[in-house]
């Protein structure tokens, strides 16, 4: 279960860690925690895990259902040297 709450934990801990957490730290670590729990969704061969992954994956999903459609917070991550090439390599 552990591994379930590990993506949640680094990203909680390294936003409040951050002396300039900034808008485009947002976007990168809502799809780092949405893909790492989907991946323990479809690979964790233990039912309880892949069952707690998806609960708290529906659970994001609903409180931030369109971050990725959020033009503010886009331009923020494309404006950020540190994130741009991440995730927009992928889209």
């Amino acid at each position: 279960m552990l591994c379930v709450l590990k993506p949640l934990y680094k990203a909680t801990n390294d936003l409040c860690s951050s002396l300039f957490p900034t808008a485009a730290s947002i976007i990168f670590y809502l799809h780092y925690v949405i893909e790492t729990l989907r991946d323990l969704q479809q690979n964790n061969l233990n039912l309880k895990v892949r069952t707690f992954a998806s609960k708290v994956n529906i659970g994001i999903t609903k409180h931030f259902p369109l971050f990725k459609d959020n033009t503010t917070l886009l331009f923020c991550m494309v404006v950020d040297p540190r994130l741009k090439a991440s995730f927009l390599n992928e889209h």
